[in-house]
């Protein structure tokens, strides 16, 4: 199955058996035309059964990686709010209060390691679930995002499946 999402003009092409997750993956490419836009797939794997959604903040400053990110969490049935840098992340953090926090870790202006301290600082968002990503596989790093306060580390690029895993493990499966 392939998906397409559209962020501004950047096209994001998932490639994924939904029910299985297997051999999945995620490319993007600069197209200037405008997508029609997909309605959600109903075969879709979705832990969310009954009541709202729990809202997953995104926060990449890469448009691709930030919407299939995005495309990924909305098609397993959580609802979205996305972030450009580490400023906006705390920002909707902080009026959003969502349920779960994915944070790229290089991210200019406020770093995502930065929004993982802050956000373990405050009593009201302190124990939100936090995944954080970063192209960098050095142990040093690793310990760094887990250290912050991160629950998990993902190291791009990542499979659907370690993503899928990753919600699975952290988030609740009906609100």
């Amino acid at each position: 199955m392939a998906a397409v999402a559209r962020v501004g003009h950047t096209r994001v092409a998932m490639s994924a058996n939904l029910p299985s997750l297997e051999e999945s993956g995620v490319s993007a490419e600069r197209r200037p035309a405008p997508q029609r836009r997909r309605p959600p797939n109903p075969r879709a794997p979705s832990p969310v059964r009954t009541g709202i959604a729990p809202l997953v903040l995104v926060a990449d400053d890469n448009d691709a990686v930030r919407g299939a990110v995005a495309s990924i969490v909305g098609r397993l049935g959580y609802r979205v709010a996305v972030a450009a840098d580490g400023e906006e992340a705390l920002r909707l953090v902080r009026g959003l209060e969502p349920s779960l926090l994915v944070l790229d870790v290089d991210m200019p202006g406020l770093d995502g390691l930065e929004v993982v301290r802050r956000v373990r600082e405050s009593e009201a968002i302190g124990r939100t679930p936090i995944v954080v990503m970063s192209a960098f596989a050095e142990k040093r790093n690793l310990e760094a995002g887990l250290d912050a306060g991160a629950a998990t580390y993902l190291v791009k690029p990542f499979r659907v499946q370690e993503l899928v895993d990753s919600l699975a493990a952290l988030l609740p499966r009906s609100a």
